[in-house]
């Protein structure tokens, strides 16, 4: 949008002194695009704080907590994956994605327990479901598994189009009726030019 914007102040036949557009929220808003933009395509530009907004950060540090516990209470290679520069990187995807709202931390509790959790991406109808982890001590109970499919079914009551399960060939993907998609590498080569 942002784009379309600039490139039309640009091209317009309008004459025009200044844009002037109110109560853009800085950080991570629609302001920092535009400002961008603008600043590629040679245009000046202010931005000036003129009002603030009242925003309740919702808890999602101590959820990232739990999920990264389960990870590292799983038995094999799955117990080890969380390691300290694993989980900076999920807390920096979990803090970008939330404000932009993609982020999916979702649980599956019983009473205050987490049985299990799936961190996952929600974007233009589909919903990727990234990483995902359970409490070892109820393994017997799927407790994974039913969480995927209770967000199967929320995702189907909520008009997403596509429920990605992403890389991996897990059975469990199958079960639930996923079907293979081939995933290609694609090199781009200097030879011939």
């Amino acid at each position: 949008m942002a784009d379309a914007l600039v490139e039309w102040l640009c091209r317009t036949e309008v004459e025009w002194d200044e844009f002037d557009a109110h109560n853009m929220p800085v950080p991570f808003g629609f302001a920092e695009f535009l400002v961008e933009r603008a600043d590629r395509a040679g245009f000046s530009f202010r931005l000036d704080q003129e009002e603030t907004a009242a925003v309740l950060p919702l808890p999602g540090e101590s959820d990232l907590v739990t999920f990264f516990d389960m990870h590292r209470g799983a038995e094999g290679d799955k117990g080890h994956f969380m390691d300290p520069s694993v989980a900076t990187f999920f807390e920096r995807v979990a803090r970008s994605f939330m404000q932009i709202g993609w982020l999916r931390l979702n649980f599956l509790e019983v009473g205050d327990r987490a049985l299990a959790s799936t961190f996952g991406f929600e974007l233009d109808g589909a919903l990727y479901l990234y990483n995902s982890a359970y409490d070892i001590d109820a393994r017997r109970l799927s407790p994974g598994l039913l969480l995927v499919a209770h967000q199967i079914e929320d995702a189907i009551e909520s008009g997403l189009h596509t429920f990605d399960f992403m890389r991996g060939p897990e059975r469990y993907k199958y079960q639930l009726g996923a079907q293979a998609v081939p995933l290609n590498n694609l090199r781009i080569l200097r030879e011939g030019l």
